[in-house]
């Protein structure tokens, strides 16, 4: 999710305020941010079923470990239960799809009103809502040409993913993977699954898996020309996690 909703009135007049106290408040809206960033929205893990540990969170979110739990503890108690514990240790927010679907429950009235006149009473058209589960990414597209011209195969559809029942994906490119969708809403393409698993397996050899997704955050933020040209793909990532893994974002020549 590129956003998460607020409600002022609830926040302020209901049991936020009433229940948290400051700090506490502060590690909610932190742990809310986090939910949305998740490749599971609402949910507050690495990828699906595999959880942060507390240090991995407080790190994360630049949070003192102490604080961290005392408020965990108060979030997840019986007498407020904004954060349920799941079996798989992963963390999930009470109440999320009652506040954070309103966008999904109102597309289609969005729709409705795409080229009509607005209450201006001016010749202004609303702009169309793209935002539809058909579209297809013309990014996607050009990342498919681009991996079929390299394995001189056909390309297949933008958006499936079957692709991703060829064969074993080793956990490291799986949270690669859906970070990547989580940021650009869409799906990673995996070319050479022996390729990407053999890479993935090298960095699991080396680097934590909180460091790597410290770098795959900072990686898939990344602006450089190169990057943005030849798409944030995984074997680009591999090459200069060096830099990423120290906050850096790569410039100069490639």
């Amino acid at each position: 999710m590129k956003w998460i909703r607020l409600w002022p009135d609830y926040i302020i007049n209901g049991t936020t305020f009433s229940e948290l106290d400051a700090e506490t408040r502060g590690v909610w809206f932190s742990l809310l941010a986090l939910a949305g960033y998740s490749p599971q929205p609402g949910t507050i893990c690495i990828s699906q079923g595999i959880p942060y540990t507390n240090e991995q969170m407080a790190g994360f979110l630049k949070i003192p470990l102490p604080i961290l739990d005392k408020a965990i503890i108060r979030l997840t108690s019986p007498e407020v239960k904004k954060l349920t514990v799941n079996p798989d240790k992963t963390l999930s927010v009470s109440n999320w799809l009652k506040y954070q679907t309103e966008y999904e429950r109102q597309k289609p009235y969005r729709r409705g009103l795409q080229g009509k006149v607005t209450q201006k009473g001016y010749e202004e058209k609303l702009p169309i809502d793209t935002d539809t589960d058909t579209e297809v990414d013309t990014d996607t597209e050009k990342q498919i040409l681009r991996i079929c011209k390299k394995e001189k195969k056909a390309p297949a559809k933008a958006g499936r993913s079957s692709e991703r029942s060829r064969g074993f994906i080793h956990p490291y490119l799986q949270i690669f993977t859906t970070h990547y969708e989580s940021k650009f809403g869409r799906p990673y393409i995996i070319g050479d699954y022996a390729r990407h698993n053999t890479q993935a397996k090298g960095l699991a050899a080396r680097v934590s898996e909180f460091d790597l997704l410290t770098a795959v955050h900072n990686f898939l933020n990344d602006s450089n020309e190169f990057v943005v040209e030849n798409g944030h793909t995984f074997p680009i990532f591999v090459t200069k996690i060096n830099a990423y893994l120290k906050g850096e974002k790569v410039k100069g020549d490639w």
